[in-house]
């Protein structure tokens, strides 16, 4: 599903012990280490600096092949000294047979096992990114691709906040759109 996640950490080596740690019980295994980038599968892990911010509010799921492996998982992390975010167990909100676990890394972002259903290839299950304003980070993304135009197709986030987007990032937008009818 995924070619590769990068992550950025506040310190790699402490990174690295957890992902280790967790992820071997999943039967992810460290595959690459450069001086630059850590490597299990798909999942990347690398020091933050200058122009690349370690990375918050993320959520990773891993694949796990059974249940057993989601509660070791869990306890390798618990044990190793991390914080729990949600004990081994059924999720029936997310499926009938989803059973996960949930660990904070060291810098805060949500780690998930998840087992259950079909979960594809590859180490990552899904991904969550979580931000304080939706619509201004749904704006942000689209000003990435298309500064202008990005800004006008979704208007429908609001135009203040299109406007407050697109000054942060110096855009002028060409025309407002039409005001909603009363």
């Amino acid at each position: 599903m995924f070619d590769h996640v990068t992550i950025r950490v506040a310190d790699r080596k402490a990174s690295e012990r957890f992902y280790n740690a967790v992820l071997a019980q999943l039967g992810i295994d460290e595959t690459y280490r450069t001086e630059s980038f850590s490597e299990w599968q798909d999942f990347m892990v690398a020091q933050a600096q200058g122009e690349h911010p370690q990375t918050r509010g993320l959520h990773v799921g891993f694949v796990s092949p059974t249940r057993e492996q989601v509660e070791k998982f869990w306890r390798a992390g618990t044990e190793g000294g991390y914080t729990s975010d949600g004990e081994p167990g059924p999720r029936p909100e997310y499926g009938e047979d989803y059973y996960s676990a949930f660990l904070l890394d060291p810098d805060g972002n949500s780690v998930e096992a998840v087992h259950g259903g079909d979960r594809g290839e590859g180490a990552i299950d899904h991904l969550w990114i979580r931000v304080a304003d939706l619509a201004a980070a749904k704006l942000e993304r689209v000003l990435t691709n298309d500064p202008v135009m990005g800004v006008l197709r979704h208007a429908d986030a609001g135009y203040e906040a299109a406007e407050k987007v697109a000054a942060a990032r110096s855009v002028r937008i060409p025309m407002a759109p039409a005001a909603p009818a009363r």
